[in-house]
């Protein structure tokens, strides 16, 4: 819906960007999500990559960002820490960085995606992750 509202504009401006959220789920799997939230990020990106294609030319860039477990607010905080030391050492050793993530670094992408400095990039998902893709 967000999309459908400001497309119109940015094709009159002959320019704009959209970052969509996706999750790495979106094109691996969730080990914790269900396959409701596996679906519906896939279709983030599916829809990603088709609005690039459709609106390129009218000079629109979309893109998305996937990350992983990220430290996102009090909420994830408290679910991390209450977990176990050996959970902790389980997540953790899945990601090549060891560590989790932060809000600031996902944004710092999301504002590279819609700022000039991307202006080539269109139709991608950049994952935000410490390479957790990558096992």
């Amino acid at each position: 819906l967000c999309c459908q509202a400001v497309i119109p504009q940015m094709a009159r401006q002959g320019r704009g960007a959209i970052v969509n959220m996706s999750a790495l789920a979106g094109h691996w799997r969730a080990s914790l999500a269900g396959v409701q939230y596996v679906a519906a990020k896939a279709g983030v990106e599916g829809l990603t990559r088709q609005l690039a294609y459709d609106w390129g030319k009218a000079g629109i860039r979309v893109n998305a960002v996937a990350p992983t477990v990220t430290l996102t607010g009090d909420r994830i905080q408290g679910l991390w820490e209450a977990k176990s030391e050996e959970e902790k050492k389980k997540v953790l050793s899945a990601i090549p960085l060891g560590r989790l993530g932060t809000m600031e670094e996902v944004a710092a992408v999301v504002v590279f995606l819609a700022s000039d400095e991307s202006s080539f990039i269109t139709g991608v998902t950049i994952d935000v992750n410490g390479g957790r893709y990558l096992r």
